[in-house]
């Protein structure tokens, strides 16, 4: 498929969507080693009845289309993507780079976003990030240089201290801020739920995959504040729910773009002096609700001051959320999936370790 098969059609009654993606991926292991390329993409009209998107070419509600067309810079590096990411393939690595085109047409207005994302995996470590493809060989020796920890060992704890890297905190928070959504509110406005903490969706952020000029319903995007000291003051809303901005997918629902948390005023060595007996989780495998309850399942997990122990789980209820008592100034990109990023602190709470 070439740049010509995505087309728009400027008369469409309602709001025209459309997302072109081409991929390139390339992985070297003991079994295959090679780069390839794919394309997909996707084309529907859609419009706004009663609150609601409904597929279909009608003219539907007016909708505020205030978006701007953004190329971004990196797109420049595309054409010789393929070559620059064969150059960087080494055993057990894995690279994927994306050239994302989107594009809304309402009443003969068109935006156009187009920008390059990129993922990479090293063994058991990933990231992902906005830019240019040639900045992916310094992404490999970064993910290389992931120490090797000794072994500790485990004791049972009821409750302990737990500080959580910035890929683990970015994975706290993406589930709170699910919760968050203006269509499917847990918590309430001005309710105290974090200590001292602020919370930020920015879909501008330059590094994150999330980056966004404009949401998928064509209103322009800008950082929000969803979390003040500690208390609800916002929630993720879109066209549909009367807030818009935050209006993500081919039918659009309240979605973040980019969690942010103001920096604190500690530094990591001071926090792990200060955190005896305490468990430092390294990245997270995945999180899930359960239940008035946070889990997280580490990639890796520190007793601090011991070594490495086999944690399987560390159980967060929403009341431990108000013990974070500390937020690092070091901040650092993560990605918490294809779709979502987050610059994010070391955070220390209380939480329930749950041992193998």
């Amino acid at each position: 498929m070439t740049e010509r098969d995505f087309s728009f059609f400027p008369h469409t009654l309602g709001v025209k969507f459309e997302l072109l993606e081409e991929v390139i991926e390339g992985e070297s292991s003991t079994l295959s080693q090679g780069v390839y390329k794919r394309t997909s993409s996707l084309s529907l009209s859609r419009y706004l009845f009663k609150g609601r998107w409904q597929v279909g070419d009608s003219e539907g509600e007016e909708v505020p289309f205030n978006c701007a067309s953004y190329v971004r810079e990196e797109v420049k590096d595309w054409e010789r993507a393929e070559e620059v990411l064969s150059t960087f393939l080494q055993e057990g690595v894995k690279v994927k780079s994306k050239k994302v085109t989107r594009r809304i047409t309402y009443r003969g207005n068109v935006c156009e976003e187009v920008k390059v994302v990129n993922y990479v995996k090293v063994g058991e470590e990933s990231f992902g990030f906005t830019g240019s493809p040639k900045d992916v060989k310094s992404v490999i020796e970064f993910l290389k240089l992931v120490p090797s920890l000794p072994q500790g060992r485990p004791r049972f704890m009821e409750s302990a201290n737990v500080i959580l890297d910035p890929e683990a905190t970015a994975k706290l928070f993406h589930v709170i801020l699910q919760l968050m959504r203006e269509d499917s509110r847990f918590f309430n406005k001005g309710e105290k739920l974090f200590g001292e903490v602020t919370v930020y969706d920015n879909p501008k952020n330059p590094f994150s995959v999330g980056f966004s000029a404009f949401d998928d319903e064509g209103t322009r995007t800008e950082a929000k504040e969803l979390i003040g000291d500690g208390y609800v003051v916002n929630y993720i809303g879109s066209l549909a729910t009367g807030t818009p901005g935050n209006g993500r997918g081919a039918l659009p629902k309240p979605d973040y773009f980019t969690v942010e948390l103001k920096r604190g005023d500690w530094k990591v060595n001071e926090l792990l002096e200060e955190t005896k007996d305490g468990i430092l989780v390294l990245g997270t495998n995945y999180v899930e609700v359960v239940k008035n309850s946070v889990r997280l399942f580490p990639r890796t997990a520190v007793l601090v001051g011991s070594g490495k122990v086999f944690l399987r789980e560390v159980a967060i209820r929403f009341m431990d959320l108000a013990s974070i008592d500390a937020v690092t100034s070091d901040v650092k990109n993560v990605m918490v999936d294809e779709e979502h990023g987050g610059l994010t602190p070391f955070v220390r709470l209380t939480a329930k370790p749950l041992f193998f």
